[in-house]
């Protein structure tokens, strides 16, 4: 079970299907985990079968900084570290 911040990532149980959310089928529902720690935030893959990409670099773990892109499958995310 996930605690504090990286439980707070997680998308509640009310949510619409992923399908109906628009997420394309080829991403799992849990790929990667976004957590912060002493040193800031630090992303991590979550499958074994799927490649993330931080900054256009395969990886499995990276830390994060603000326009950093994550690639998963077709779906690109641009990380921001604002309030």
């Amino acid at each position: 079970m996930l605690t504090g911040a990286a439980a707070r990532c997680l998308p509640p149980r009310s949510w619409p299907k992923r399908s109906e959310r628009g997420v394309p089928a080829q991403v799992p529902g849990q790929h990667v985990l976004i957590v912060r720690g002493d040193r800031g935030f630090e992303v991590r893959n979550l499958s074994r079968w799927y490649r993330m990409k931080v900054n256009g670099q395969v990886t499995t773990s990276a830390p994060l900084k603000t326009k950093d892109t994550i690639e998963v499958g077709p779906v690109r995310l641009t990380f921001f570290d604002e309030v």
